[in-house]
């Protein structure tokens, strides 16, 4: 009976909807966010309101892979790459191959969706470093060697690598410079953020007073299990004394260490005697950004369909067209009105829409996530 009554209220509301006019809104008071999107899923709120909490409302055009133009707009977190709150995607494919024509592709009324037979989804996992060499004596030229775990190398001081999954991987940058100083950093790099960084550091100390010349270990010791100055030492001293260097000596001093959770990771760094016979170094670090795209390559022979995506905070993508719409059951895409609208960041024009939508959203596999409904206005863009 319950069944019964949602889906009689669900035809209601299509049909009220059919019967809308468009309304002219006044228009927004400076400041007033313009886009804005009320919608559910599975019944927990998905409220999103364009230059409010961090969002904004991106619109884009792009030509897909069978030649068809596609006008998208995306509610998305501001300059945000990993660990985003979650952002919903429109994208309208063309009524027909050729040149864009908004004014027959964006056209008020029902559109279909787009049907999953066929379609494909590609994820890709993308890393981008950026290498350090740090040195008080010789800074240039300087050479740099990445391992980045999976058999690939580089010698790029800020290369770009994919990987075939989100698997974490250990990655290794050596570095030398001018003077034949080398230095290496080996640590552990993820896709989510680790509980307990896998990574190891410590400073080089000069001589004071009596006290020789010393590397001092970087805490916090309570994230760590064990860790040594060299091979099998495990003594858990926190300095390690470099002592006498000869002219023309260049001494490696590695600290390894393991942390709570069992993951092990090593820093090496050089000293020698510098022209003021002092203590000279070299060290190396290296930092990254991960992040996953998603590219999803639709049925070439749909013309005039709307499919939605919700990426989720990890980077995972659901999308429409993974799985079959009951537009029986209530599930709709209607354009209440579209008018243009300022240009975007690209210079390209945009059309601002009004649109009421239910559709159902399954992951990359094709299996069912939720049902996501909503009303709002968006932008997308056109050349």
């Amino acid at each position: 009976m319950k069944v019964l009554i949602r889906a009689f209220s669900i035809l209601a509301i299509v049909s009220l909807l059919g019967q809308c006019q468009k309304i002219e809104l006044p228009a927004p008071e400076e400041g007033t966010p313009v886009f804005s999107l009320q919608a559910s899923l599975d019944g927990a709120p998905q409220e999103i309101i364009g230059g409010d909490s961090s969002y904004i409302m991106r619109a884009s055009f792009f030509v897909d892979s069978a030649g068809l133009p596609v006008y998208r707009g995306t509610f998305e977190e501001l300059d945000c790459v990993t660990n985003c709150k979650p952002s919903i995607r429109f994208s309208f494919r063309a009524a027909g191959p050729g040149p864009a024509q908004p004014d027959t592709d964006l056209r008020i009324g029902d559109y279909p969706f787009l049907a999953p037979e066929e379609s494909s989804t590609a994820i890709t996992y993308r890393v981008v470093f950026s290498g350090l060499h740090s040195s008080n004596a010789v800074n240039a030229p300087i050479t740099y060697n990445w391992d980045f775990g999976d058999g690939s190398s580089s010698a790029l001081q800020g290369p770009e690598h994919e990987y075939p999954d989100d698997a974490p991987r250990f990655v290794r940058l050596e570095t030398r410079n001018a003077a034949g100083c080398l230095s290496s950093i080996e640590k552990e790099i993820a896709f989510e953020p680790l509980p307990i960084p896998c990574e190891v550091d410590f400073t080089l100390q000069p001589a004071q007073g009596t006290t020789p010349a010393q590397a001092v270990f970087e805490g916090p010791f309570n994230l760590y299990s064990t860790w040594g100055w060299f091979e099998n030492d495990s003594s858990l001293v926190t300095s390690y004394p470099i002592g006498q260097l000869l002219p023309q000596q260049v001494r490696e001093i590695c600290l390894t260490a393991t942390n709570t959770e069992g993951c092990q990771s090593e820093t090496c760094k050089s000293v020698f005697l510098n022209n003021f016979q002092g203590l000279g170094y070299c060290a190396t670090d290296f930092s990254y950004l991960a992040s996953v795209d998603t590219t999803f390559t639709p049925v070439p022979e749909q013309f005039g369909s709307v499919w939605l995506e919700y990426i989720d905070g990890t980077g995972r993508v659901f999308n429409s067209a993974s799985g079959p719409q009951d537009t029986m059951s209530g599930d709709f895409f209607r354009v209440i009105s579209v008018e243009p609208f300022e240009l975007n960041e690209n210079g390209q024009p945009t059309e601002k829409l009004e649109v009421a939508f239910q559709c159902r959203l399954y992951d990359t596999n094709g299996q069912p996530f939720g049902t996501l409904t909503g009303t709002g206005v968006i932008a997308v863009a056109h050349p």
